[in-house]
């Protein structure tokens, strides 16, 4: 009898890293520009939050954002756009996990 299941995946360690970025923009760009192969998912305590575009005469402020990270930003923060979040996550996509957002208990 074989023992083998075929739908077995093999998952590589995920690494995560963490840093108070101190809203410092350069800080969080060198980070995520540095270290893509090093980190699958950086959580930032006080990360950049700033000035993105406007659309029609509404300024949209947002994240730092660089090819190859996803950011995950608080649901809470969307509801008010001059509300900084405390905490921010970025991952990287790869195809031996995934990430699932939680929206129903971010305010638990």
């Amino acid at each position: 009898m074989n023992n083998q299941n075929p739908r077995k995946t093999n998952t590589q360690p995920i690494c995560i890293g963490q840093l108070n970025a101190q809203k410092k923009k350069d800080a969080v760009t060198q980070l995520l520009d540095h270290h893509v192969q090093d980190f699958n998912i950086i959580i930032l305590q006080e990360p950049a939050w700033g000035f993105i575009s406007s659309n029609d005469g509404r300024e949209i402020h947002g994240p730092v954002v660089l090819q190859g990270w996803n950011p995950i930003i608080p649901t809470t923060t969307g509801n008010n756009p001059t509300t900084k979040p405390h905490t921010l996550t970025y991952y990287c996509t790869r195809p031996d996990f995934s990430i699932t957002l939680r929206s129903d208990i971010i305010e638990d």
